[in-house]
Order: C-alpha cells, then sequence, then structure tokens
C-alpha cells in the first residue's frame, strides 16, 4: 500500500513538474515568482500571458504585434491579475476589431491586484457595447507610467484611452501617471483616460492631449463620466465634440482644460 502511495505522488509530480515546464516553455525565461518573472521578447510570447494570468511578467524590448492583425486582430488578454512590468518598451501595431464585443484593449480585464506599469501601446481598437480602452477594457487593479497612441473607438459606452472603465472591487483601483494622445471616440461616457471611474477608484497625475469626442453625453478630456471617485493633478489639452457632463468634476475640467487640477475633484463632495 505504502509503495502505491509512493509511486501516485510521485506521478503527480511529474506531471506538475511537466506543467510548469510547459509553461517556462512559452517565454524567453525566468518562472513567474516575483523575484524571477516570466520573460517576454516575442509578440507570442506576449499572446502568452493568457496561459498563466496570474503570474509575473517583464518585457525586455518592443514588440510588434502585425503578426496578429488579420480579421478581427489581437484576442484580448483576459482576467490577468498578475504583474507586467513593461521596463519603458512600445508595444506597436495593436490590431482590434470587434464592433460587437465588450472588454477590448491590450488587456479585457486588469483585476485586482494586478498592476501594469512602465508601458507605452500604439494601435487602433475599435471595441462594441461597453468598456473599450488602450491598456485596459475594465481595470480594478492598477495601471502606472503607461500610455497609448492611435485610436479607441467604441459603439456604446465606457471607452477611454487607458482603460473603458475603472472601479474600485477588493482594493483600491487607480491609474496614475498615464497619458493618452489617441483620439478617442464612442456615445456616452467617454474620456481621454477613462470613460467610467466609479466606487472610489483615483486617477491622479495624468494627461490627456488626444482628441475626445461623442455623441451622446458625459464626455471628458480625463474622465467621461465620475461616480464618487477621486480625479486629482490630472491635465487636458483637448476638448473634441459632444454633450459635456456638467457636474461639478466635469464643469472644473471643461473650465480649467489648458491648466493642470491641483486638487482632488469628488464628485458629490
Amino acid at each position: 500500500m505504502k509503495k502505491r502511495f509512493t509511486k501516485r505522488i510521485g506521478i503527480i509530480t511529474l506531471l506538475l513538474l511537466g506543467m510548469i515546464n510547459n509553461v517556462s516553455a512559452q517565454f524567453g525565461g525566468g518562472d513567474g515568482s516575483v523575484n524571477n518573472p516570466y520573460v517576454i521578447t516575442t509578440a507570442e510570447q506576449l499572446f502568452n500571458i493568457r496561459t498563466s494570468p496570474t503570474s509575473n511578467y517583464v518585457i525586455q524590448n518592443d514588440i510588434d504585434l502585425s503578426s496578429y492583425q488579420e480579421g478581427e486582430g489581437w484576442l484580448p488578454i483576459g482576467g490577468f491579475s498578475g504583474h507586467l512590468n513593461g521596463k519603458g518598451n512600445t508595444i506597436k501595431n495593436l490590431k482590434i476589431n470587434r464592433p460587437s464585443a465588450m472588454y477590448q484593449a491590450l488587456f479585457g480585464q486588469v483585476l485586482y491586484p494586478s498592476r501594469i506599469e512602465n508601458l507605452h501601446v500604439v494601435g487602433d481598437i475599435v471595441g462594441g457595447s461597453s468598456s473599450v480602452g488602450g491598456i485596459a477594457g475594465i481595470c480594478t487593479g492598477v495601471i502606472s507610467h503607461c500610455s497609448f497612441a492611435g485610436t479607441v473607438e467604441g459603439s456604446n459606452q465606457f471607452v477611454g484611452g487607458i482603460a473603458g472603465m475603472i472601479s474600485t472591487g477588493e482594493g483600491e483601483a487607480s491609474i496614475t501617471k498615464c497619458y493618452n494622445t489617441a483620439t478617442v471616440k464612442g456615445v456616452v461616457k467617454v474620456g481621454g483616460i477613462t470613460g467610467f471611474s466609479t466606487m472610489a477608484s483615483s486617477v491622479t497625475n495624468c494627461f490627456n492631449t488626444g482628441d475626445v469626442t461623442a455623441t451622446g453625453n458625459s464626455i471628458g478630456g480625463i474622465v467621461g463620466f465620475n461616480d464618487n471617485s477621486s480625479m486629482t493633478n490630472c491635465y487636458n489639452s483637448h476638448l473634441g465634440d459632444g454633450y459635456w457632463y456638467l457636474g461639478r468634476c466635469r464643469l472644473r475640467q471643461f473650465e480649467h482644460r489648458q491648466r493642470l487640477l491641483r486638487r482632488p475633484c469628488r464628485c458629490g463632495s
């Protein structure tokens, strides 16, 4: 009986080691831990993040996504709750064309306790009914020191240059020290950084220089619609067409669009 048990443990161990080695082979090095993150140097390795969305990653060079432009283009990475350090590198030629789908961005969902930082993305994104962004469709984690250039277009609500929407869940969600230069288009709740900020999330030290337009209401150079969240030290230099939401945050942003917002702005406070 003891021999059978020992044999089974050995088989399970070998299977687990095989699974770990199989995942490791999909990247350029590392083991996915905090101290030894998976290394990404190619577009294929970036795509493979979805096979281990809770791991730690580092991008070692610029990544060209031209090989993922056919048809609907790049398939967003969903349910990411790990850590990605772009090390200041750029992901270019991102293309997404799914006008009827939600959560369209480089990452469909950036979930707590995830962190994406030091990353620049250039591309063209056409998404669907909700949550369309450059870096994330929806963010409940942290995005910092990132930028997006190109175009972001949604057919309805929650459209933003960095994230379509940001919402605090298990921990505080934030977008910090990010900027957008892309053209952002949508219907309602459309913003240069994020279309919708809610549940005490925060947007801090961000700026937008891209055109932001909406065919409906709730449009902002930084945040399209702010629901009980903070917007601090943010700057917008460009306003497009649309019906601006004239709540406290939106009105200040409209009136002072050429100046830095130096105090926290909380709607309803």
